[in-house]
Order: structure tokens, then sequence, then C-alpha cells
């Protein structure tokens, strides 16, 4: 409010004349970003604020009533002063959690709202109950690199295409998930992307890890002394990790690599471009069947499977990935959302509708390095 000038005022009265005013987006705090330190509400400054408004004759929003899920490949991205890439939860302060749960704030207004218009509280309804389920083991595994024969013929191309250009999905293109470029090189030296990649890429030469470019790392060394095959390929592994949700430039993001990209200031040719989108369709039909037991602690992307099995009346529970690295969980088939290491967010909130009496399929896509299972918990725990 004390941020709202008087000539605001004016240029809306003299738009809409002396009718109500309504507070559209009534924000408890601002998204949080992935390595970045969790935003905190000021309950008492937004009770005062509110006070104010209602005192004002103002009507609301707040943003958000009930917390959400940035489920799937949607957490979105801000750019700022560099760009950041939003956490899976949508939980953003709201007076209801993402699953449901009662608020400190959500009691303290409904107190307010009560007293200042006398309108009697209503009980409210019991909370869901939640579900800590029994670690699951994934003993099972199959390396991107072996899934790559199985999957449909790459998009050869003289230079890098975005991830929007690609002719995939009877020729729209892909919108979220990852891309991998492939390309022979002769030699190794420095490899320069001029900004071309977005959002973020694992770099490897045939099945060697050689780093991360991404926006603020825009060049690595490939060793030339290493041991290749004859004639390596570089791989990079481009991961769409959101697209802007506001700001001028929400109409010009491309994402994967959006030009060329340099080898000792030489642009590098002839691609081979994978698209993985990894929609339900991937994880049900294109995935092969070819797991392999676990009998070491893989490196590198790889998908990993694992069963959980509960009873009659699957609960809602939170994962927590605790030991594992960065990636993507998919439960029996549907897309739960991005973990990674460096928080703010731990856990996932998996609701209980996603699950079955039985038996239910976890797939994780791991782009590094896995833990040794996966956790569940009855709370959230997203770093405040």
């Amino acid at each position: 409010m004390r941020h709202i000038k008087k000539e605001t005022y004016d240029t809306l009265f003299s738009l809409q004349g002396r009718s109500p005013i309504l507070m559209m987006v009534y924000t408890a705090r601002s998204l949080d970003g992935w390595g970045t330190a969790p935003h905190f509400a000021d309950s008492h400054m937004l009770k005062k604020e509110v006070r104010e408004m209602f005192n004002a004759s103002f009507s609301l929003n707040f943003y958000m009533f009930h917390g959400g899920t940035n489920f799937g490949f949607m957490g979105g991205s801000a750019s700022l002063d560099n760009y950041l890439p939003m956490i899976t939860s949508y939980d953003y302060g709201a007076l209801l959690t993402e699953n449901g749960e009662y608020t400190p704030e959500y009691f303290s207004y409904q107190d307010f709202f009560s007293f200042s218009l006398g309108i009697p509280k209503h009980p409210q309804p019991d909370s869901i109950p939640k579900a800590t389920y029994k670690s699951v083991i994934t003993p099972y595994y199959i390396s991107l690199w072996d899934v790559m024969p199985y999957l449909e013929e790459p998009i050869s191309s003289v230079k890098p295409i975005c991830m929007e250009k690609l002719s995939v999905n009877q020729g729209s293109g892909q919108s979220s998930g990852y891309v991998l470029y492939e390309t022979m090189i002769i030699s190794g030296g420095l490899l320069t992307t001029k900004g071309h990649l977005q959002d973020r890429g694992q770099v490897f030469v045939d099945d060697i890890y050689i780093g991360i470019l991404d926006h603020s790392t825009n060049h690595l060394t490939i060793p030339t002394k290493m041991v290749y095959k004859n004639n390596p390929t570089l791989r990079i592994l481009v991961e769409n990790q959101g697209r802007l949700a506001y700001g001028q430039n929400i109409n010009k993001e491309r994402k994967g690599l959006i030009g060329d990209i340099y080898l000792n200031n030489s642009p590098l040719r002839k691609f081979k471009i994978y698209s993985l989108d990894m929609k339900t369709k991937f994880l049900r039909r294109d995935l092969p069947n070819i797991w392999k037991p676990v009998v070491f602690k893989h490196q590198g992307p790889a998908f990993f499977l694992g069963i959980l099995r509960m009873g009659n009346y699957p609960r809602d529970t939170f994962i927590k990935m605790e030991g594992w690295t960065k990636g993507v969980i998919f439960i029996n088939g549907q897309n739960l959302g991005r973990y990674w290491n460096i928080g703010p967010q731990e856990t996932l909130y998996l609701p209980g509708p996603w699950l079955r009496p039985g038996s239910n399929e976890i797939i994780v896509f791991e782009e590094f390095k896995p833990g040794l299972q996966i956790h569940f918990t009855n709370m959230s725990h997203l770093g405040y």
C-alpha cells in the first residue's frame, strides 16, 4: 500500500470514476528459484496492508490463496539480473499449502474478516491424511546412451536447430524437456557457446563427462590428452529449465542450441539431434525394456526404476530425493516434476490420486549421480 502513489489513484479514478477498487493480485511473496534462498513473507506487514485495504473499501485477490505445484516441466523462470529457473513447488506463501493444509495465516485472516464483517466462522473440514511410505530401492537402470538406439531416428542437420523448430510432434516442434545434440570432432580444445545454449547443457565426449554450460558459463575446455575412441562424438544434453513467466522477451525465447557453437573458434557442423520431451508416450512406449541391475554407482544421465507398493487407499505423500543430484521423477508414467540438490526445495508433493492400490512404477531420470533410495515423508520441506 505504501508504494502506491497518489497519481495512480488519480489515473484509475479518471478511467473508471469513483467505483470500487479491486487489488487484482495481492502477492504474499515472490517465486523461489533453484539455488537461491527462499523468500519469506512478513505476516505482520501483510496483515497491516490487508487492514488498510479493507478500511479503504478495497476488494482484493490473494495470490496465491491455495498453493499449487508446477507438475512436469511447467515450472517457469524469471530474468532479473540473471536467468533464474523456478522450483517445482508453487506454494508461494499461500493461505492453503499446495497439499491443502491450513496455515496460521489462513486462520489469522479468517479471524480478521469474521470480526470485521460480523460473519460467523464455520468449522473447517478435516485435513487430508498423509502417509510416510517405506523407502523404495531402485535396483534397475538404463543409461541414456543405451536408450538412444531405440528412439525414433534423430534429425540430421548441418547446423544446430532449436527445440521449437524440430520436426517432431506433427511438425509443431518441442516445447519442453531435453534435447541431445551429437556431432563428430577431431580434436579437443575450447568449446564456446557465445550465448547460444539455452538453458543448461551437460557436455560429453562419447560417454565421458566434460562439464556444464549454462547462462553463466559459456565455454569449456575439452582435454586433448584423454583417451577417446577414433572419431569421438561430442554430446551436449540441453535442458529447457523453464520459460519466462513475464517480461519483454517472453515471446522471443528459444531453447536448446539456438545458434552456432564453436570448437577452437570454428563453428561445429553435421549434427544428429534427438528430441527428449519425455512425455507419457516416451515413458510407456519408447523407453525400451532393457533394464540392467545396478551393480555399481552409475554416473551420467540414466533412468532408474523402482516399485512403490501400498494398500487399497493411497494417500498424499512427499518424495524426498536425499542423496540424488538432479533430475525428474515419473509416477506411473506421469511427470511429477524436477528435483535438484542445490535447493531450496527438498520434497516433491505427490497427490494420493496419482497412486493406485498395489504396485506403482517410479522412474527417475537422474542427470548425474543417483542416490540409493527414494524416501517418503508426510511433511513438506521447501527450505523455510
